[in-house]
């Protein structure tokens, strides 16, 4: 779920009650932190009993009349937990935004 516009964004790892794994990218325009994003979905997994990690986060830009989606940056409150990075964030929004431009730095906050 990424709102339209540019804002900060987290990157989640949920885990299943079997094991299985998936990545999210969660971004919501007008939250003054990070911590702001990920919470509704940390509760939400919570009561669902699925684990939730957030991994990191960043800016996102997200168009849908351009249709392009751009991270960067940083985020204070959550680091890059090792091996995660917006990277990551961009194969998730290839898979669920076939058809978009999609890319990514670390630069930039």
């Amino acid at each position: 779920v990424i709102d339209e516009g540019t804002f900060k964004y987290v990157l989640l790892r949920v885990v299943g009650k079997t094991g299985e794994q998936r990545h999210l990218v969660r971004g919501t325009a007008g939250a003054p932190y990070h911590k702001d994003v990920a919470a509704p979905y940390v509760r939400e997994c919570g009561g669902l009993g699925v684990a939730v990690e957030i991994l990191g986060g960043g800016r996102i830009k997200h168009s849908s009349e351009d249709k392009t989606i751009s991270m960067y940056g940083f985020s204070y409150g959550f680091p890059w937990a090792k091996g995660a990075g917006h990277h990551i964030s961009a194969d998730v929004c290839r898979e669920a935004f076939p058809g978009y431009q999609v890319d990514w730095c670390d630069e930039g906050y």
